[in-house]
């Protein structure tokens, strides 16, 4: 049931409308690609990389598993989607939050054989699915295709680190509070994610930050070959063009209490998909 004061929104009549009238569209769709994790982690650029394909539109923050719980339509939902990846190419410059997502000589905000739609919402929807795993289910009835899910995952010292940063007023310097509040929301998000993979109700891919900088290529096409597109030439060269040369180690950034430094490697113990950044730290 849509609730009352949703259905009166501009958003709602605009989507029920020209979702209908523009429905041909989705005639050759063949997966919905939404993401997992932990803000700061990398998956924005992931999904600009996406939104740049020919056959893929994808959504920057627009929160799917919200329209499901507000009651939309398999139709209103993908015209937001579409949407909000013209707008966010035409108006917004493909730039979110200080960053350039842009990707020229591409189909950012365009395509051709639209074969795979989908979402760059992903510390939400984490939280989201841990409160209600239904939405995920209602979002496999409406949708009608395959629910590919992207978890990508950065060293948790870099991102709580980052977190930190982020969310800082101006030339303050975190307080104990700080640190531990981002360690508490990053670790919530990852035990989270840990029993969505173990339930084996989602189709999961773990991509690491690291290696789709050290191997861009081979995770790119690794990426597309799960989501279900056409790893063209072209297409894996200009977009790898744009990936960081090294990761950003931002960890030094700050003054870390020890003691906090040694809860979180305990901590990410307790996660399989986290360990290989706590051998490394102890070699």
């Amino acid at each position: 049931m849509v609730p009352v004061e949703e259905l009166l929104t501009r958003r709602y009549i605009k989507s029920m409308i020209y979702g209908f009238i523009k429905r041909k569209r989705l005639k050759s769709l063949q997966a919905f690609c939404m993401f997992i994790g932990y803000q700061r982690s990398g998956h924005s650029f992931i999904g600009a990389i996406l939104d740049a394909h020919p056959d893929a539109a994808m959504g920057m923050e627009v929160d799917a598993l919200n329209l499901v719980k507000l009651g939309y339509n398999r139709n209103q939902i993908f015209y937001c989607l579409i949407r909000n990846s013209e707008v966010f190419t035409r108006k917004l410059k493909n730039i979110w939050t200080g960053y350039s997502y842009a990707i020229e000589g591409l189909y950012q905000g365009k395509f051709t054989d639209l074969k795979v739609i989908g979402d760059k919402k992903g510390g939400k929807s984490t939280l989201q699915l841990g409160e209600d795993f239904s939405l995920f289910t209602r979002l496999q009835k409406i949708v009608r295709i395959p629910v590919k899910v992207l978890h990508v995952i950065r060293n948790p010292f870099d991102n709580i680190t980052t977190m930190i940063i982020r969310n800082l007023p101006e030339k303050k310097i975190p307080d104990r509070e700080d640190f531990l509040d981002k360690i508490d929301l990053y670790f919530k998000k990852a035990e989270i994610n840990d029993k969505l993979k173990k339930s084996g109700k989602m189709d999961i891919l773990d991509i690491y930050h690291e290696d789709f900088i050290k191997d861009p290529v081979k995770e790119l096409t690794r990426i597309l070959n799960f989501v279900g597109l056409e790893p063209f030439n072209e297409y894996i060269d200009i977009c790898t063009k744009k990936v960081h040369k090294e990761p950003h180690i931002t960890r030094n950034q700050l003054s870390w209490p020890k003691d906090l430094l040694d809860e979180i490697k305990n901590r990410a113990l307790n996660y399989l998909f986290l360990k290989r950044y706590i051998e490394n730290e102890s070699q």
